[in-house]
């Protein structure tokens, strides 16, 4: 949808469709990582039983509870951030997207 937009000479409507499309994945993953947060034992019983493994995973949800946002934002963000003519690939973002990432998190 950005990209017809943009084809179709609106740029502020495409603009409107890429925050709205950033929005609603940040507050997806935001939500999801919360789920984890909140009920880490039943969030990783999804992966494993081993006791020891959901302390290590309830410790890194809790120091990682706010990245998850933002990367659920950069990752609905990221193709629409490139160029046009840009083929460079869809992860050609991902180093400055993580560099964020851990600086938003104070990592």
């Amino acid at each position: 949808m950005v990209g017809t937009n943009i084809g179709a000479g609106q740029p502020a409507r495409a603009a409107r469709i890429a925050w709205t499309g950033a929005a609603l994945a940040a507050g997806v993953t935001g939500g999801i990582g919360m789920f984890g947060v909140m009920w880490p034992d039943a969030w990783v019983a999804f992966f494993s039983a081993t006791p020891a493994i959901h302390l290590m995973a309830a410790s890194y949800l809790w120091r990682r509870r706010r990245r998850l946002s933002i990367l659920g934002m950069g990752s609905r963000c990221r193709p629409h951030s490139k160029p046009p003519d840009d083929r460079s690939g869809p992860c050609s973002g991902l180093p400055a997207e993580c560099s964020l990432s851990a600086q938003a998190d104070g990592s």
